[in-house]
């Protein structure tokens, strides 16, 4: 049963002028680049039209795209609407949530949270405010999509990293009401989505232009080594910074993290991976950004959307086991402030001295 749809379909109009928009804007944490103040005036034209929105919007990791984002969902709330987001996990849902709430509540809008991983009690909860029109915002990651989530008056689902959803869990959200606005965001869309933006089936924006005082993140090509790895960590460490230590076989991460303590002796290491509880590896990465540990061992949950400024070093162990996608992701948690970021692709595994040895099924 789609609660409410038929607002929806009467009328997909919101009623916030631009010179609103403008001033909501001007709470950001950072100014706007062109490319984020184009892509805002693109979605104002959409959704000030009768027609639905069906916009893609691309732009390099650390661009901005979750404030444009921040954007439409205001603009829909004010409307009177409901809005969602889907993210692909539970770490980057809780950290959309928390910074939206962050611009939202001021103006008394409600945001919700929705995961997997919640108690039922909690569930429940939300479920109920969701279905009354008592959570204005709803985050979430697959749970979204599950039959018992009713919205009351859904008008605008946002999609980040859409490139990890597919194409029936993207429509999946959409079909929570009737035709609902849908913006879809990516630094790396899958091709069908890009070449239905490129044929005209769906528009478009682009952000190139990086946020002020970024600079370029120096990668280089290094053989896994422990002077490397201690040289890389003892340097971020110097300058009061965070590391990002990718590894993609969890068995691999006791035995890196023995390695980092016995050539870094001061370094206070955090191990996260997709096995563990949601508890545990929320209290981790949470540790993490509260400056808790200097370096975050884990697999790939690191990929999608993590924003931590002061972390400006990441080193991907076997980056051969991945894509250029995939890589080109886990390199942009990292250069998010104006400190020179640097991102270590290690390929092989050598070492001179038998003790320094890490087991090749790492």
């Amino acid at each position: 049963r789609l609660v409410g749809s038929e607002m929806c379909i009467r009328d997909r109009r919101y009623t916030c002028t631009r010179e609103q928009v403008e001033t909501f804007c001007a709470r950001f944490p950072f100014p706007l680049t062109e490319g984020q103040k184009r892509a805002v005036d693109d979605i104002y034209e959409n959704v000030h039209s009768p027609n639905r929105m069906n916009r893609l919007l691309q732009g390099d990791v650390g661009s901005g795209k979750t404030l444009v984002a921040a954007a439409a969902i205001w603009a829909c709330i004010r409307a009177g609407y409901q809005a969602a987001l889907l993210a692909p996990t539970e770490i980057l849902a809780a950290q959309h949530a928390e910074g939206l709430n962050r611009l939202l509540a001021p103006f008394g809008m409600r945001v919700a949270l929705l995961t997997g991983g919640m108690k039922a009690a909690a569930r429940r909860t939300t479920l109920a405010a969701i279905r009354k029109d008592e959570a204005d915002l709803v985050v979430g990651t697959h749970a979204l999509m599950s039959e018992g989530v009713e919205f009351a008056r859904l008008g605008l689902a946002v999609i980040d990293e859409q490139h990890r959803f597919g194409v029936r869990q993207r429509g999946a959200l959409a079909e929570k009401a009737a035709n609902p606005h849908l913006l879809v965001m990516s630094a790396t869309p899958i091709p069908r989505t890009l070449q239905f933006s490129l044929m005209g089936a769906r528009d478009m924006s682009i952000m190139r232009t990086p946020p002020p005082n970024r600079y370029p993140i120096q990668t280089e090509i290094a053989t896994f080594s422990s002077e490397v790895i201690a040289d890389a960590i003892n340097f971020e460490m110097s300058r009061g910074g965070q590391v990002f230590f990718v590894n993609d076989r969890i068995a691999g991460l006791a035995p890196i993290a023995e390695m980092i303590h016995k050539y870094v002796p001061d370094c206070r290491v955090g191990i996260g991976h997709g096995q563990m509880s949601p508890e545990e590896l929320e209290k981790i990465v949470m540790g993490f950004m509260n400056y808790d540990y200097d370096v975050l061992l884990s697999t790939t949950i690191v990929e999608n959307g993590i924003d931590i400024s002061n972390a400006n070093t990441i080193i991907i162990n076997d980056a051969h086991r991945f894509g250029l996608s995939d890589l080109h992701q886990m390199r942009g948690r990292v250069g998010r402030s104006n400190r020179k970021a640097f991102c270590y692709l290690c390929l092989l595994y050598t070492s001179d001295a038998a003790d320094d040895r890490i087991s090749v099924d790492l």
